[in-house]
């Protein structure tokens, strides 16, 4: 740094004896503003010029280190804004779906009766995303104009699998919903829970 400094300053003496020494030897006096102003621009250029190269550097510097923590930062808040939209994207893409799936079972199965609670379980893996993997449906059949068989009560039983209701399949048309909706939406009998009230 000294050293730099040093140099410097030897550099603007030694101009300034060059421009005594041309203003010295030159022989005509009207030619000696025009050289004052032309060695005056050199010498105002000289001493500015490393106060100009620190500024650069600095600013570069700077603006390099500036420009490098953006660039990063907007990367990670790229990602992360990619894995929000996406998981955003995912839940509107299920909520509309399963609206759609509760819209066309309580159209599908209106001839049994009225759909007063449904539950869908779909699957939100990457590789079977929207696949339907259960299906619980709690409906109140239509009314029939004649009855012709007495309502018989079963005992209550207690449920060991407490992932899964009991079906009720006490009732011949909870069987052939089931079938229905099987066939309709390729899923298992064993995965469509029905309770008809």
């Amino acid at each position: 740094m000294i050293q730099a400094i040093s140099t410097y300053i030897k550099g603007i003496a030694i101009f300034m004896v060059f421009m005594t020494y041309v203003e010295v030897i030159m022989p005509d006096k009207s030619y000696k503003q025009y050289i004052s102003l032309v060695m005056g621009l050199i010498l105002i250029f000289l001493v500015l010029s490393p106060i100009g190269n620190v500024i650069k550097h600095a600013g570069s510097f700077s603006d390099f280190n500036i420009l490098n923590n953006s660039v990063m930062l907007s990367q990670k808040t790229i990602a992360n804004e990619k894995t929000f939209y996406n998981d955003e994207q995912k839940k509107a893409i299920l909520t509309t779906y399963k609206s759609e799936l509760r819209n066309q079972m309580e159209s599908f199965l209106a001839e049994y009766g009225t759909i007063s609670m449904l539950g869908i379980d779909v699957s939100e893996g990457d590789d079977d995303f929207g696949t339907i993997q259960r299906i619980y449906i709690e409906m109140t059949p239509t009314k029939q104009k004649k009855r012709e068989k007495l309502i018989h009560i079963k005992p209550v039983q207690v449920n060991p699998d407490k992932t899964a209701p009991q079906n009720d399949d006490s009732d011949e048309r909870v069987n052939i919903i089931k079938n229905k909706i099987s066939d309709f939406y390729n899923l298992s009998v064993d995965h469509i829970y029905i309770k008809i009230v």
